[in-house]
């Protein structure tokens, strides 16, 4: 689903450019009309949700050191970002993301860093803006319209600091809801598998019992 590209060449470059204050971006989320946390749609999208859940044996500090990074998404579309602004995990800071050869800026909006909590927030800054071949078994010269998308990370301390439950979250405007559903839910089942692999741990059933 991801265009992962040729990873040599694309190290993190930090701009100095200034991101908006918190106060611009507070301002600018009450008052821009796709810049909310659950996005009023430009003209010509339909909004939608996907929502993934997890829960694993390892405690969620393993996760945090895996994923708790704006900056560093590699976990997430295997890419560094072409480009950063701003201070990492600093609310109004901004990341530029190539995604299947289109860059998309994407901004923090919310950051939180506990020991039985993580969650990081962000939305697309530069929308409306069409995206070809964003989903792997659609035709590669498919065009969707990102219209606007809040995504919502959640890693969260469970079972006394033994396991982790994870809500991965996307609210988006798209001009095809199919393939809009396609991209948030690959993308996030794929990366928080992928790292629960690297950490080594094990799918918790749902049944609310803790490891032993």
């Amino acid at each position: 689903m991801w265009s992962l590209g040729l990873v040599a060449g694309l190290l993190p470059l930090l701009s100095t450019a200034s991101p908006l204050p918190p106060t611009d971006v507070e301002a600018r989320n009450n008052n821009g009309h796709h810049y909310k946390i659950d996005p009023k749609c430009p003209a010509g999208t339909t909004p939608g949700f996907e929502v993934y859940t997890a829960r694993y044996d390892v405690p969620a500090k393993e996760f945090y050191a895996k994923v708790g990074s704006f900056f560093d998404e590699v976990w997430y579309i295997g890419l560094p970002p072409n480009a950063t602004h701003g201070a990492d995990n600093t609310v109004g800071s901004i990341r530029e993301i190539d995604f299947a050869g289109t860059i998309l800026h994407e901004q923090l909006i919310k950051s939180i860093h506990k020991p039985a909590l993580l969650e990081l927030e962000w939305h697309l800054v530069n929308g409306p803006i069409n995206v070809t071949g964003a989903v792997a078994d659609d035709p590669p010269d498919e065009k969707i319209l990102f219209g606007s998308y809040t995504e919502d990370l959640r890693v969260e301390s469970i079972c006394e600091g033994t396991a982790t439950f994870i809500t991965f979250t996307g609210r988006y405007c798209f001009d095809k809801p199919g393939p809009a559903y396609k991209v948030f839910d690959v993308a996030h089942s794929a990366s928080i598998e992928a790292v629960a692999e690297d950490l080594n741990a094990t799918l918790l059933e749902g049944n609310g019992t803790c490891p032993s």
